[in-house]
């Protein structure tokens, strides 16, 4: 059994390095918001506000979307934190244990790194242990940052029990979520088939649980997002949520060992589908292959943007009552004598919008690198095709996302709320006030195809470009930011309709310094040598 295992620390080491710049990354952001998230509501909210706050929160809409409303006697600045904060952060340590997992074993067998491995002596389960462990440690040390954050703050209801209960929580979702992952594993050869699976069984507990929260505590308590939330940080510290949540991390990767234990190297459980004798029209063309290779990630982010929209327009008739006399929204969106406040909340909504619609522009453009880091690029221009028309097609499917998600976004938005405004807010305005984020999109992908043409191995600097255009666009006025500061996010220079007018001179810019960047890009990558992991 133990030649099983061998050299499995020696692995451990291997990824910890590995992971040392990524991991730190995320462990930084999610402890900072944590750590910074309770004093923005002490120094926001007074008790009475809080109690307020309680009356929104148990709206069912907002249980839905974040979900339990804890400390219904006492909703103090702790049971507001881990109402708003609990789910989101479990959700995005879900995702990190899903890219960290299937980073250090699915994509290593798919690209032939495994095989090296297996050829020294290395034991058949060593690489998928080591994963695990891995993932452990960095869930651990995201804990204890987690746990010694909150409890450092000195607030009265931030308690230090509380702490690490929340810390608990937040370990046991991203242990579980790790096991999942090590299982989706062994079903699939590709690691986008894992990365999906994963995805959908992360969205598809986020439903169930949306479901059991509004409607039946007992499919609530069958999704484990619902079930871990029950574990009530800062208001009654439960310990038997984790402790099961932690119990089905262990069967999971339990079942996972066991499936890689006799499945063959390179191959998952589930055999993959013959393809057809011969290749589809669409599929005949470069732009019908480029397609092919982005269409999951295009529906997926069409009806997220979709569904993301819908969410705000579900909460349009709690507005007034939500920001009212709310200090950290004046900060955001200063009072303005010719508009309402709902009208004022859509502005920032179609911010939202738009900033998270730049995700899946960045992710197509992006595409290109990945696809040459994979050494595919290289052998399909061995046949006739011209660099240029290779990165035409991701450029015209990410200039398409950057149409069709925030419009997506804004249909929802406008669709879902109606049945909760009795003047429903007008389509035009609405269509308007999205349409002037696109020049900051074009400039996002024109970042991107700058990046791969002239640094494709500092590619992952354009998303460290855009955390800083997510702050400045969304916290830039709340952190008192200079405008000059501002000015460096293509966002900064959007108007908020309707509040402020359009300036066509700003907008024609922005769209000229974004064709400017994507024609570097280009002629960059259409010269220089083709450059793999």
């Amino acid at each position: 059994m133990s030649a099983y295992f061998e050299n499995t620390f020696k692995l451990i080491r291997f990824n910890l390095r590995r992971e040392r710049v990524i991991a730190l990354i995320w462990l930084a952001a999610i402890v900072s918001l944590a750590w910074a998230y309770p004093g923005f509501i002490v120094s926001q909210y007074s008790p009475e506000e809080l109690a307020a706050m309680y009356e929104i929160m148990a709206n069912p809409a907002m249980v839905a979307i974040l979900g339990m409303t804890q400390g219904a006697d006492n909703f103090t600045a702790g049971a507001m934190f881990a109402t708003e904060f609990g789910l989101f952060t479990i959700i995005a340590v879900a995702i990190m244990n899903i890219f960290l997992v299937v980073r250090h074993t699915r994509t290593d067998e798919e690209l032939g790194r495994y095989e090296v491995l297996r050829s020294l002596p290395v034991g058949r389960l060593s690489n998928l242990l080591s994963a695990t462990i891995t993932a452990f440690l960095v869930n651990l040390a995201l804990a204890i940052g987690i746990a010694l954050a909150l409890g450092s703050l000195g607030i009265e209801s931030i308690t230090w029990a509380g702490s690490f209960t929340f810390a608990a929580m937040i370990f046991a979702g991203g242990l579980l979520f790790a096991g999942i992952t090590a299982f989706c594993v062994q079903l699939s050869s590709s690691a986008r088939s894992v990365k999906a699976y994963a995805f959908l069984a992360l969205v598809g507990f986020y439903l169930l649980r949306a479901i059991g929260d509004t409607s039946s505590e007992i499919l609530a308590r069958i999704s484990p997002l619902g079930l871990i939330l029950r574990a009530e940080p800062f208001v009654e510290n439960h310990l038997w949520p984790i402790l099961i949540v932690l119990l089905s991390a262990l069967i999971i990767t339990a079942i996972a060992f066991r499936l890689c234990a006799f499945r063959d190297i390179g191959q998952g459980i589930i055999p993959d589908r013959p393809g057809p004798a011969e290749a589809p029209k669409n599929l005949r063309s470069l732009f019908g292959l480029t397609w092919r290779l982005s269409r999951g990630t295009i529906i997926a982010w069409a009806v997220g943007m979709f569904i993301f929209g819908g969410v705000f327009g579900l909460i349009m008739g709690d507005v007034e009552l939500f920001v009212t006399d709310a200090e950290w929204f004046e900060q955001l969106m200063p009072p303005h004598p010719d508009f309402t406040m709902t009208e004022m909340f859509t502005s920032m909504m179609n911010l939202f919008l738009g900033l998270f619609a730049a995700v899946p522009v960045l992710n197509l453009a992006l595409r290109l690198r990945a696809e040459e880091k994979m050494g595919r690029t290289e052998g399909l221009l061995g046949l006739a095709i011209s660099r240029k028309s290779h990165i035409a097609g991701f450029a015209l499917l990410s200039f398409a996302a950057s149409v069709i998600m925030p419009l997506l976004g804004m249909i929802g938005m406008w669709a879902l709320s109606i049945p909760m405004l009795d003047e429903p807010m007008s389509f035009w305005n609405l269509l308007q006030a999205v349409m002037v984020f696109m020049p900051a999109l074009w400039v996002l992908m024109g970042v991107a195809l700058a990046f791969v043409g002239l640094w494709p191995k500092a590619v992952v600097a354009v998303w460290g470009y855009y955390a800083f255009v997510f702050v400045a666009g969304f916290f830039g006025e709340m952190l008192n930011l200079p405008r000059v500061v501002l000015n460096l996010s293509p966002f900064g220079h959007v108007p908020q309709l309707p509040m402020e007018e359009v300036r066509i001179a700003a907008m024609l810019g922005l769209a000229g310094v974004a064709v400017i960047l994507g024609v570097l890009g280009v002629v960059a990558y259409s010269k220089r040598d083709l450059k793999g992991s």
